[in-house]
């Protein structure tokens, strides 16, 4: 070459960056080691419709305000603040993942007339793993607890209107489950699943006193959505009216 000749520097090649090591993919009835982020949102499964859940609430409580408002009774119109304590048992898959355990739960509700009340209700539930559950070679959940929990919305159908009454009800909305697990690298993770269920009850109620009252529930949930089989519970719970 001439010296009026460009000379350009020999090419580099710069090495791929390493791929990531991704935990392998557990076995059992859990999908996958996912961080769970718990956000409280109402997933549309299959799609991408995603509504967050405050609006969820301001969207019920909008509706009960109306419908109290538009009741036959509007002499008759109560808020219900209400907290239990009992025990849960599992069947189908749930057995596989959990085992019986305690939990708690609480609603508001909204009386649209003597008989009937509206509103919301969560649950929660601290389970140990089942024996039978194997997340993997990889993943160690043997010092950490499932928590189950539920945020749904209710009616509720009183058959009397003495102080002691019988009453039917039912619920849907999001059910969740959530667990920490050590990784192979020794780094605490979480992983967890979410979908819509259902929970048919009854029982009894009883009224103390114009602002208080006992509960005797009795229920089955469904999560058709995450595993197959029921989860049972029996609570007692204390009512304050407004």
């Amino acid at each position: 070459m001439s010296n009026g000749s460009l000379h350009r520097p020999p090419a580099t090649v710069t090495p791929l960056a390493e791929a990531s090591v991704v935990p392998a993919r557990p076995f059992g009835p859990l999908r996958a080691p996912v961080k769970h982020n718990v956000r409280l949102t109402w997933s549309i499964q299959g799609g991408r419709m995603r509504i967050p859940f405050p609006r969820l609430l301001v969207i019920w409580a909008s509706f009960a305000i109306a419908q109290a408002c538009l009741a036959q009774e509007p002499a008759y119109r109560e808020i219900r603040l209400s907290a239990e304590l009992g025990a849960m048992s599992v069947t189908g898959e749930w057995e596989d993942l959990v085992k019986s355990s305690m939990g708690f739960g609480g609603d508001i509700g909204i009386s649209l007339t003597r008989n009937l009340t509206s509103g919301f209700t969560m649950s929660y539930s601290d389970a140990d793993p089942s024996n039978g559950y194997d997340p993997g070679p990889s993943i160690d959940i043997s010092e950490f607890q499932w928590s189950l929990y539920t945020y749904e919305f209710f009616s509720e159908y009183l058959f009397l209107e003495n102080d002691l009454s019988p009453f039917v009800g039912g619920q849907v909305g999001v059910h969740f489950t959530h667990i920490d697990y050590v990784s192979f690298d020794d780094s605490v993770r979480s992983m967890g699943d979410h979908g819509i269920g259902y929970t048919l009850a009854g029982g009894a109620r009883y009224r103390l006193s114009q602002r208080a009252g006992l509960t005797l529930r009795l229920g089955a949930r469904q999560t058709p959505g995450l595993y197959s089989g029921w989860r049972t519970f029996a609570h007692v719970g204390l009512s304050v009216f407004l």
